[in-house]
């Protein structure tokens, strides 16, 4: 009989939602839930060195040229809770004033390069496996390119975002930004 299960099936498939961590200061925080299956898409770019009369992709002529690494999917919490300031978490750039009972979350104004601190560090996307461990999405530098919110009656909001991993100029520009983490343990 012709299956694709195999002995250790039961102990690697990835349970349940994910969790959506970003660490600063080496504490992990946990940003939000998902509801729902997660999208992760590595987003490779491929290209074939192309010649007169070629017909199809040919081995030894084709090479990665890119990537564009994105998280999509549907959270139902996100914060850091205990503070309240989950809007700053993924709005990237943006500043923060309170005035009396009013805390205010300003976005980035257009036109303006992004900084160092207007990005998400250490960001990962999280899933328990059968075994007892974790298997991890990691974006070393990430950003929220999209998000919004939808009221749901008589539930809980839902917050569509997409992440999308961003590369390091000052590290090797060919390596892709993002890992799969097979860890032991969640982040501290």
């Amino acid at each position: 009989m012709l299956t694709g299960y195999s002995a250790n099936l039961p102990n690697d498939t990835l349970l349940d939602m994910g969790v959506l961590f970003r660490t600063i200061s080496a504490v992990s925080t946990k940003i939000g839930v998902t509801q729902g299956a997660p999208d992760f898409d590595p987003g490779v770019e491929e290209a074939d060195i192309q010649f007169d009369g070629m017909r199809c992709s040919l081995k030894g002529l084709q090479r990665r040229v890119g990537f564009k690494p994105m998280i999509k999917g549907t959270i139902i919490e996100f914060g850091p809770t205990a503070t309240g300031k989950q809007v700053q978490v993924i709005e990237p750039g943006s500043s923060e004033a309170t005035v009396g009972a009013v805390t205010t979350t300003t976005p980035k104004a257009a036109g303006l390069l992004y900084a160092s601190g207007d990005y998400l560090t250490d960001f990962r996307l999280i899933f328990q496996r059968a075994n007892g461990l974790f298997v991890a999405i990691y974006f070393p530098i990430a950003k929220a390119t999209k998000w919004s919110m939808k009221g749901v009656d008589k539930a809980e909001a839902q917050i569509s975002i997409e992440i999308e991993a961003i590369g390091d100029p000052t590290a090797d520009l060919g390596v892709a930004p993002y890992l799969i983490e097979h860890r032991t343990a969640l982040p501290a």
